[in-house]
């Protein structure tokens, strides 16, 4: 497995590379100004970033109920989701805002990305290096003396439970993964949109069995998913004990039907479902 390190090599394609700030792609409340300055990398030619993933990276932190130590992003592409969610902490370590975030040391902090594209998981090393280091710079923030809390895994999901560093590690696992079906999404002339996008058959079956491994007793899974896909990720979460235990619809106006969902999971969680209001997001 391959963690990424300063002598990674950048693609040829670097020369398609933005740099965005986040305020640029969401409008948060005005307590959350402090982060939205930070900016990213991401590749015009490939997928760029959504709200998505903000909205996920904001549902784990209204609705996680315990402290937290490592964390992984799996599939996390250029580390939209860990990153986002690392600010969110640091920030309202601050603000106290959420009481187990108000538990969680921020120095014991640490989150791992994991990502199959060796391409983006460059991209990925780039971003956490770039915000640790605006971390570091940025005036609001009092601890310079933070440790970087971002290691970057070249490597499938997979390949975790051959490793056995990797069990029972996270409180908890945030993931946008792929929404499409093989041979049921619309494929591109993407090689690499294709794999973002469109999960293989036994993904799931996959991705749930490499939760449970890696997760803690009682850990948080986090995930974004389309609606049409619920049924079938209650039921192979079940398989492995992995219980869902808040939902929430998202559409993008009032009157039409959800468009994504955003779960909580909890692994070998007592059931009981909290069915959250339906979010309308512009």
């Amino acid at each position: 497995m391959d963690i990424l390190s300063n002598n990674t090599i950048y693609s040829s394609d670097d020369n398609n590379i933005d740099i965005v700030k986040f305020s640029e792609y969401v409008q948060l409340e005005s307590s959350e100004q402090i982060y939205l300055n930070y900016n990213i990398f991401q590749n015009i030619n490939f997928f760029k970033f959504g709200i998505d993933s903000f909205l996920l990276s904001k549902f784990f932190l209204e609705n996680t109920t315990i402290k937290h130590n490592n964390i992984a992003d799996f599939c996390s592409g250029t580390g939209i989701v860990g990153i986002f969610s690392y600010l969110n902490i640091l920030h309202n370590s601050y603000c106290n805002e959420n009481i187990s975030i108000r538990k969680t040391n921020i120095e014991n902090v640490k989150i791992d990305f994991f990502e199959i594209q060796n391409y983006f998981a460059n991209l990925n090393y780039r971003n956490c290096s770039n915000i640790y280091n605006q971390i570091l710079d940025n005036s609001h923030n009092t601890n310079t003396y933070l440790k970087n809390p971002f290691n970057v895994f070249n490597a499938s999901i997979d390949t975790l439970k051959l490793d056995i560093n990797f069990k029972d590690k996270y409180s908890c696992i945030l993931s946008n993964p792929p929404y499409m079906k093989e041979n049921k999404g619309i494929s591109t002339n993407s090689k690499e949109k294709d794999i973002a996008k469109i999960a293989k058959k036994d993904f799931l079956d996959s991705f749930f069995s490499a939760v449970k491994f890696c997760l803690i007793d009682k850990g948080e899974l986090y995930i974004v998913h389309k609606p049409e896909n619920l049924s079938e990720i209650i039921i192979v979460a079940n398989k492995y004990n992995i219980e869902l235990k808040s939902l929430q619809f998202i559409t993008n106006t009032s009157n039409k039907q959800p468009s994504l969902f955003l779960a909580k999971f909890v692994k070998n969680g007592n059931r009981f479902l909290n069915i959250l209001p339906i979010k309308s997001i512009n």
